[in-house]
């Protein structure tokens, strides 16, 4: 017998041990597939984020011209009474706070390690001129990477063909 809607998106979640919002309970933490950080959800014939799924299933309809927003400010979480439809301006206002922002930009500068593992060192990190950090050792991987793409269409082409790419002599004229 087929599951409901209902069912497998209740299947997918557990309550987070740690995060919760006061009188509005723990997090929901979504386990299954995600875009980004936050969860998605088959439902009908079509990938929806799962925080969307929850919100029109426990509360009703999205609002015309209204977006969806966080109140425990944590991507994953898709426990209804978490959510809020918001306008844009205040989404954005909620979300880009002087005190959000120094939050995370304080917790961005305490990371000792990039998130694959690499030490920030002086020799290993690049600062640029608005104080944003980047591995060097990573850096050098995806530049590496992507040349190598490149090289590699140069040499196949587009059609993945094993040939020489074409060179076309200038236009004159």
């Amino acid at each position: 017998m087929r599951m409901s809607s209902i069912d497998r998106f209740n299947s997918k979640w557990q309550i987070h041990p740690t995060r919760s919002l006061p009188d509005l309970g723990p997090c929901w933490e979504w386990l299954a597939g995600k875009s980004g950080d936050y969860g998605c959800f088959w439902h009908e014939g079509k990938d929806i984020a799962a925080h969307r799924f929850s919100y029109m299933y426990f509360q009703g309809p999205i609002p015309a011209r209204l977006e969806l927003d966080h109140l425990c400010k944590y991507k994953p979480c898709v426990n209804p009474l978490h959510i809020e439809a918001v306008t844009h301006q205040e989404n954005v206002r909620r979300c880009g706070s002087l005190a959000g922002t120094l939050a995370a930009a304080a917790a961005r500068q305490s990371m000792t390690h990039c998130r694959r593992g690499h030490e920030f060192t002086e020799e290993n990190t690049y600062t640029d001129p608005k104080n944003s950090r980047t591995c060097r050792t990573c850096d050098r991987a995806r530049r590496r990477a992507r040349r190598q793409r490149r090289n590699k269409k140069l040499i196949l082409g587009h059609s993945g063909a094993s040939q020489a790419p074409s060179i076309r002599p200038p236009l004159t004229g």
